[in-house]
């Protein structure tokens, strides 16, 4: 009887055993369960040929020529548009992406006609559905900002977004810190407009392909730099955030911002992304074909040298990062300014507390440098001769009173003694003219009944008295009434979301408005409230769709306005050129009617009964500040002896901020008691009564002289730069006060809350700089 056939001769078995094997290799190979489910991943997902690219411009030229097309005529507040498509139509995915450009600013702006001033941008022909403010950390890096801008802009256009690009300049010589940066710049960014997303891009890394959206996930933080060529287009580590990323508000509030405390290169990156944890949500990624972003190689900044304490700060991050975040962010606003391409914002983030630094001098002592330059021959091998030059460098520091022995000292320790028949003495007095410093910005304003003047719905910013208040069930004091003859009743202005229509208390706690040919109704609606009737009204004339300067408007964007007719209260609708009244259930169209607006006549304001709450105010000093400075010159072969005296002068401004504009050539006479600070404490002067041709600000001439006399000793044919320093005080006090007007129809008067505000200089304090030479 012959033997079964073993089941290892098989060739099926044998197949079998051989793919198991090489499953079981293929496993491994790939780092186990985690690589083979990242293979797979990446097999699904979107491939692209990054060997064939785009010019990184494709397609502007079509969304230029868009805008000549009748279908998308449009007014300035771009409302009546159509909405972008859900993905753009100019997509080209991969795109040329140049390490270096030759391109200037001018000529970038000239490529990139549709964005304006500050480096805003909105599609020419259809409404966006996103809004991205792009934020990039910034010093000292011109030649890569410009290869950015030049691929950047292009790169956004064509997503068809509405953004905003803006560079956070960090001025000084301290460490940077680019966490804070970002700080500063998500608040400024947010105080110009209402982004949606936030996105927080380094300045040296070029997107690759634009269906890289720069869209925020509405969940969670997103990396949005998953595959840069630094790193072989592969992620480095599961839980890098550096590069670039995006956050909406809400997220970045939720985990309080960025830490403020990383100076120098590293370690920024990690706490934030710490942070995301730490604060319930997960980091999201675009799919790495997509991610691709090459980087602009460069040097090690000056400034921003690795951080030793790094790895000591991320330890404290799960107990720090309530405390540490943007509810802890202090900086100086320098400027900010709307550049062609971007909006500047240039600011002082103060110094790294971690820094050994040497104490700065003050009016006993200085620190004098003379550098002087000396040639010195040696012999070198058969008789040759060489000239070695090099640079002495004496450091000394020295009290005042004897500068002049000591400095000649010095120079004759290099150059040989100087004669005394070649020293002069004069005697100056020199006036310095400093800037008026800034008032604070930051204070924030509150109406009557304790909310900050930005959550009230007001849409004109000198006329705050005139805003929008939701119905209660009750008919508030001030509201706006309008005799209707039509019907023999009493209508007031009201609105449901943009539509402005009438309540009338015969018809029920509802607005009447009218949409699409028909009256509606809803019962949660606004009511025009004009408090305490300070502002004029009136009602002027319009037609097929004009409207007159200072119209009231239903919203603040969408173009619609409050008119009246024949039919009693209704819209006007420029896009539409008429006017639309509800009436018995129809919806009534008109070309000619009324449109309510604010008097522009002339007027005579008071401001009295001023309280100011001096137990909330606000006193920020910043010391050592560079002031100003002054040059004296010495033209002489000999070193010159001066006697200096300083005088210095400033305008000092005292603004009682009211939270509106006060119309052009108006006066306003205040009575008043002037607060005054010192070191200590807060001083009311006595009560006067005073003239402001300007707004609501009072200026001040001070004049300060300093009496100590300085005796600086400047080296023949070379000038010496007076530095001076001081303390910038900036403060502000709230207060309560009566408002009066006085218009030719009659006077107008309310209550007010506003917060006085001023700043000043002090501890004024001379520091000779630096001598130079004059000579060429």
């Amino acid at each position: 009887m012959p033997c079964p056939i073993r089941s290892l001769d098989s060739p099926c078995t044998l197949a079998l055993l051989v793919g198991f094997q090489f499953a079981f290799v293929v496993y491994f190979s790939l780092g186990g369960f985690k690589g083979m489910v990242s293979v797979l991943i990446r097999s699904s997902e979107p491939q692209f040929d990054y060997s064939k690219t785009q010019d990184v411009y494709t397609n502007l030229s079509l969304m230029s020529s868009s805008l000549s097309k009748p279908e998308t005529s449009r007014d300035e507040n771009r409302v009546y548009l159509k909405d972008c498509p859900e993905i753009s139509p100019y997509l080209v995915g991969p795109v040329t992406v140049l390490l270096s450009s030759a391109y200037s600013v001018s000529q970038i702006q000239q490529k990139n006609p549709l964005v304006a001033l500050g480096g805003r941008y909105h599609p020419p022909d259809c409404e966006p559905r996103h809004h991205t403010a792009v934020i990039i950390p910034y010093r000292n890096r011109q030649a890569h900002l410009n290869i950015l801008l030049y691929h950047l802009h292009p790169f956004l256009q064509r997503q068809q977004l509405h953004y905003g690009i803006y560079i956070i300049h960090q001025a000084g010589n301290s460490t940077f810190n680019r966490a804070k940066l970002l700080n500063v710049g998500v608040r400024e960014a947010l105080r110009d407009d209402d982004w949606d997303c936030l996105f927080l891009h380094d300045v040296d890394l070029l997107p690759e392909n634009d269906k890289n959206l720069y869209m925020c996930d509405p969940t969670s933080p997103k990396h949005v730099s998953v595959a840069m060529d630094k790193f072989g287009y592969r992620l480095p580590y599961s839980q890098y955030f550096g590069g670039v990323s995006a956050l909406t508000p809400d997220q970045y509030l939720k985990m309080n911002g960025f830490p403020n405390e990383y100076w120098g290169w590293g370690g920024e990156d990690d706490d934030i992304a710490a942070r995301v944890r730490l604060s319930g949500m997960k980091i999201v990624r675009p799919p790495m074909s997509v991610g691709h972003y090459k980087m602009i190689r460069h040097r090690g900044d000056r400034g921003n040298e690795e951080n030793p304490h790094r790895f000591d700060l991320l330890l404290r991050t799960r107990r720090s990062w309530r405390q540490d975040g943007i509810n802890t962010l202090t900086y100086n606003l320098l400027s900010k300014s709307l550049q062609p391409l971007y909006t500047n914002v240039s600011v002082d983030i103060g110094d790294d507390p971690n820094k050994n630094r040497k104490k700065g001098s003050n009016n006993a002592q200085l620190a004098v440098i003379a550098s002087v330059k000396t040639t010195h021959l040696s012999h070198a091998s058969a008789g040759s001769t060489a000239g070695l030059e090099e640079e002495k460098t004496t450091l000394i520091v020295i009290p005042l009173q004897r500068q002049f022995v000591q400095l000649c000292n010095a120079i004759s320790s290099v150059t040989g003694p100087l004669n005394e028949e070649e020293k002069t003495s004069e005697t100056m007095k020199t006036i310095i003219e400093l800037k008026t410093p800034p008032l604070p910005v930051d204070y924030p304003l509150e109406n009557e009944d304790g909310k900050s003047t930005e959550d009230k719905e007001s849409f004109h910013k000198g006329n705050t008295n005139l805003r929008w208040v939701r119905w209660n069930g009750s008919l508030p004091h001030g509201a706006i009434s309008f005799p209707n003859p039509k019907c023999s009743r009493v209508d007031y202005v009201s609105k449901f979301m943009n539509n402005a229509g009438f309540y009338t208390p015969s018809k029920g706690s509802h607005c009447y408005y009218s949409m699409s040919d028909k009256e509606e109704r809803s019962d949660t609606f606004d009511i025009l409230v004009n408090k305490d009737y300070f502002e004029p009204l009136v009602w002027k004339s319009g037609r097929f769709g004009s409207v007159p300067a200072n119209s009231v408007k239903a919203c603040a964007l969408a173009g619609v306005f409050v008119g009246r007719t024949s039919h009693g209260l209704g819209k006007v609708v420029p896009k539409h050129k008429a006017c639309f009244c509800p009436y018995e259930g129809n919806e009534y169209c008109h070309n000619f009617y009324d449109v309510l607006t604010i008097s522009e006549e002339n007027y005579f304001q008071q401001m009295f009964d001023i309280i100011y709450k001096t137990e909330l105010k606000t006193v920020v000093r910043q010391s050592n500040k560079i002031l100003g400075n002054t040059t004296i010159d010495n033209l002489h072969d000999h070193c010159v002896q001066t006697s200096l005296q300083i005088q210095i002068r400033f305008a000092m401004e005292k603004c009682w901020d009211i939270g509106r504009s006060t119309a052009a050539g108006v006066e306003t006479q205040i009575t008043a008691h002037v607060p005054y600070f010192d070191k200590k404490q807060i001083t009311l002067g006595a009560k006067k009564t005073f003239q402001c041709n300007k707004g609501t600000v009072l200026l001040e001439e001070k004049i300060h002289e300093m009496h100590q006399i300085f005796n600086i000793n400047i080296p023949a044919r070379s000038k010496s730069t007076v530095q001076i320093q001081g303390e910038i005080i900036n403060a502000c006090i709230p207060f309560t006060a009566k408002l009066k007007r006085k218009y030719k129809s009659g006077p107008r008067q309310t209550s007010i809350k506003g917060v006085f505000k001023t700043a000043s200089y002090e501890d004024f304090k001379a520091i000779v700089d630096q001598f130079q030479s004059t000579e060429t």
